[in-house]
């Protein structure tokens, strides 16, 4: 048996061993259906979805929910069907899969697929989707990658979350959600040009930079990476876009422009309506009955 073969026998199994949150749990199979494993999420719950037409269908919900993260430590986060992390999506190899995703934000979102082959307009990149590994480069380290290079744009860049910030630095509190209007007034009386940002998502920085509204500092870049074909890159800090194309001359290093999707290949707009299906969602904490904390964030040198 080749490598192939191995993994495409395995399927679903082989995938679920390798989360490191879920456990499995055999169970009996119905007559003439085959048997797979259920993944178990602990502290969590995995989406309900609904088959049409031979296809499952799921809905995700992007939104703002109330975490606990421990008895009276609550905060404001971002999740999905009202948690944090979202659901467990379980398919088995060879599914056809659906997934509308609907937008409660106070910006707009996509999804960024991790391990999951898909056309480079499905990947989830902001202006820009793309399945990948994560590799760990240590200082004075390099690494070779060898991939096969699928025809797309696809998203190049660290995991690290201060890296990804860009100008951004430690120790700076989440102003997610925020009403600074009173706070930049008397900033403003310090500091003329002053402008708040951060209350509805990072996504502010660069529009307020393309409006001329809030230059960044000298020898500085915005936390955004450009413009790709449908809007900002929005992945900044070390970050950079691999251009795939099966029709370039050997020796051609000029820039090929950015990809043109084959028809279907591309996420679309289904419904302007944030109520849509009736997605499910987790239902949402109770009331507190403790204080809130109100802890310090700290950087690395405290963990």
């Amino acid at each position: 048996m080749n490598r192939r073969d191995f993994f495409r026998n395995t399927g679903a199994a082989t995938l679920a061993a390798a989360l490191p949150v879920a456990t499995l749990a055999q169970e009996p199979a119905p007559a003439g259906e085959r048997r797979h494993p259920k993944v178990r999420t602990p502290n969590g719950w995995t989406l309900p979805y609904q088959t049409v037409d031979g296809v499952k269908v799921f809905h995700l919900v992007a939104e703002e929910i109330e975490h606990e993260f421990a008895p009276g430590t609550r905060a404001k986060c971002w999740g999905y069907n009202g948690s944090t992390p979202g659901p467990t999506i379980e398919v088995d190899e060879g599914d056809r899969v659906r997934i509308y995703v609907t937008n409660r934000l106070p910006e707009h979102t996509t999804i960024h697929w991790h391990g999951i082959d898909l056309p480079s307009g499905m990947d989830g990149v902001g202006g820009l989707w793309r399945t990948e590994v994560t590799e760990i480069v240590g200082v004075g380290q390099t690494r070779d990658l060898e991939f096969i290079a699928q025809a797309g744009d696809w998203a190049f860049h660290c995991h690290k979350s201060h890296h990804t910030m860009n100008a951004m630095g430690h120790e700076v509190p989440n102003t997610l959600g925020v009403d600074q209007s009173g706070i930049e007034t008397e900033i403003r009386k310090m500091l003329p040009g002053y402008m708040a940002m951060g209350e509805h998502g990072m996504a502010e920085h660069q529009d307020h930079t393309d409006m001329g509204h809030m230059p960044g500092p000298e020898n500085t870049l915005p936390m955004m990476m450009g413009k790709g074909p449908y809007g900002n890159l929005e992945m900044g800090g070390m970050f950079t876009v691999i251009k795939v194309r099966d029709d370039l001359a050997p020796g051609d290093y000029r820039d090929p422009g950015w990809y043109r999707h084959p028809p279907g290949t591309v996420a679309q707009c289904i419904s302007r309506d944030p109520d849509f299906g009736n997605p499910v969602r987790r239902a949402p904490l109770p009331p507190a009955t403790a204080p809130v904390s109100t802890a310090k964030p700290g950087g690395h040198e405290h963990h």
